[in-house]
Formats: C-alpha cells, structure tokens, sequence
C-alpha cells in the first residue's frame, strides 16, 4: 500500500521482522533493554517488577518472565558471555539471572537505600557495578553477590549511569548533580575532579571501545560539545569502531553528530483516530486512511516499533508538507 500527500508519503506493509528494539508487546511500560553479545536475544525490565527474554529475529518471548523484583525494573544487562542478566529495581535492589533457564542465581544483591537505575557487568563478567538514586555507585561480585569495597561516594544527587571501560579498570557514572566522574575500579577512589560543564542532569554515560574517551548526554539537550536535540538526550553510546556516537532524546529523535544525520521527522507528532484516520497537529480533518487490518500492527510515534508474529507497518512522514506550504508539493520536474 502506497500513497502520498505533500512531497512524499512512504508506506511501508511489508511483512518482515524488525531488526531494531523499541516498545515490546510486554503489557507493561519497558524501562531498560539489552541485547546478548552474539545479537540473538533481548532482555527488557519492565514497570510491572518482571524481567523477559525474548528471541531477537522473531520477537517471541522466550521461557517465563523472571520474577521476584518487588517493583519497577530500571536497569537490565547481559553478562559478556550472554549466560547472565543483571537487573536492578526501585525495590533497592540488584539481582542476577541465569539467561538460559530464567532462575534467580543466589539472593538479591542488597545495600542500596533508593532506586536502582542502572547496572552493568564488566568485561570479564567478574563483577557488577550499580548505580542508584542514593546518590552512590557500588560494586558487586558477580559470582557470590557480594559488596566489593565501600560505596563509591562523591555524587550530589542521584546516580543515573553507570559503565565499567573496555579494560575494566575504570568506571564512569553520570548524575543528577550535573556531573560526571571517573573511579578507579579496583580501589573505588574517584581519579581526578569531577567532569563539569553541563547545565542539567547527565542521564548516560558510555566509553569508547579503546577507553580512551566518554560521551554523556544530558538533560539540556546537548551531548557537549554536540548540540542539536530539541529535548533531554537520554541515551548515548559509540559505534563498535569508536569513530560515530549515538544519542537518543526524548525529542524522539536519534542523532549522529559524527555525519549530522538524525533519524526523525518534521510531524513526528500525528495520531491515529478510532475510525482509522491519521491526524496531524492543526489539522482536524483526516489525512489518510488506514485499512483496518493494519492497525492493529501499526508503529506510532508512542510506539514505534512493534515486535510481533504478523509483523508490523510503519510509516514514513520524512517528506510531508502540508498547510500554507502546499505549494512545495509541485516541482518543475
């Protein structure tokens, strides 16, 4: 199915599996992703206190949800070897699963005194580190989940990211202090000052494959010194080759600083009505029709990408024109 208003609308019907991880069919608001090393698999935390694995080329859930968190799943990781998941809660706690079977391996890993926001395992999978609204970061023994050392103090606020370097021996948090810090991950001490310059929350923090670099996003838009989001960027992380950075903002758009290529659209803000008719802001009338039998597959700006047997449709406003600029519609071609 094809049609077109203004310059160009694409419609997309083919059936096939989406490649990417966006909002699964969970039934609860997803808050925390991560894909298995060798790419087969997903793991997501949800609002509804369970963890699921899901099958990364058909979006089927695989085995059970794992249960035993007591609230909101914030955080989830693959272990290096993609046998374990880490998972960390607004319960205070951290916990680790076995990624083939879903059974909790030992007890919940317990010390935090707030929201568990972020978790990650390190490169040799020995050790996790947490990161928490209780203004620390700690460090876990990933095999007897127990606290390694004292936690690491120094942040002002809530501790939003956490990631240990490629080598393991450095980890770096991002905070709502404005702040990002460097610690030594044996000893635990911070090295050096605090990296300032933001205006707002740091929401993600990553290394670069060699360590020898960090990029933060921030709630003042900008991953410094890159700027171009229009809202708070909240994730932001390198190419496996370390030469292009990431950035996802809640201007639902996702930004390459390294090309300036941004994967979004003008009217990224069009709804669909109960009678099948797309919206755009302004605009009371219906712009174009969908078929019933593509709705219920249909990726929205709230959900744009949907993972399911029958696939999904998706589409593409790239092009649109439309109010007093109609007339960009006509060429001389």
């Amino acid at each position: 199915m094809a049609n077109s208003f203004g310059k160009q609308v694409k419609v997309n019907t083919e059936i096939k599996y989406s490649q990417s991880v966006g909002f699964w069919d969970t039934g609860s608001k997803v808050e925390g992703i991560s894909v298995s090393p060798d790419g087969t698999r997903v793991v997501s935390g949800s609002k509804d206190g369970t963890v699921r694995i899901w099958d990364a080329q058909t979006g089927t859930a695989i085995g059970e949800p794992l249960q035993g968190h007591e609230d909101w799943v914030q955080s989830v990781a693959f272990s290096p070897d993609g046998a374990r998941i880490v998972s960390g809660s607004r319960d205070f706690t951290v916990r680790i699963w076995d990624a083939q079977t879903g059974t909790a391996i030992g007890e919940p890993l317990q010390g935090h005194e707030d929201w568990v926001q972020s978790v990650a395992f390190s490169p040799d999978g020995a050790r996790i580190v947490s990161g928490s609204r209780d203004f620390t970061v700690r460090i876990w023994d990933a095999q007897t989940g127990t606290a390694i050392g004292e936690p690491l103090q120094g942040h002002e606020d809530w501790v939003q990211s956490v990631a240990f370097s490629p080598d393991g021996a450095r980890i770096v948090s991002g905070s709502d202090d404005r702040t990002v810090r460097i610690w030594d991950a044996q000893t635990g001490t911070a090295i050096g000052e605090p990296l300032q310059g933001y205006e707002y929350w740091v929401q993600s923090v990553a290394f670069s494959p060699d360590g020898a670099r960090i990029v933060s996003g921030s709630d003042d838009r900008t991953g410094e010194p890159l700027q171009g989001h229009q809202n708070f960027v909240q994730s932001v992380a390198f190419s496996s080759s370390g030469a292009q950075i990431l950035s996802g903002s809640s201007d639902r758009a996702v930004t390459n600083p390294s090309t300036g290529h941004t994967l979004s659209c003008k009217y990224n803000n069009w709804t669909i009505d109960k009678d099948g008719w797309i919206q755009f802001p302004g605009i009371h009338c219906g712009i174009i029709w969908i078929q019933p039998q593509y709705c219920p597959t249909l990726c929205t700006p709230p959900n744009p990408v949907i993972i399911s047997r029958k696939g999904c449709t998706k589409l593409s406003f790239d092009e649109v024109v439309y109010g007093k600029d109609w007339a960009q519609c006509f060429t001389d071609k």
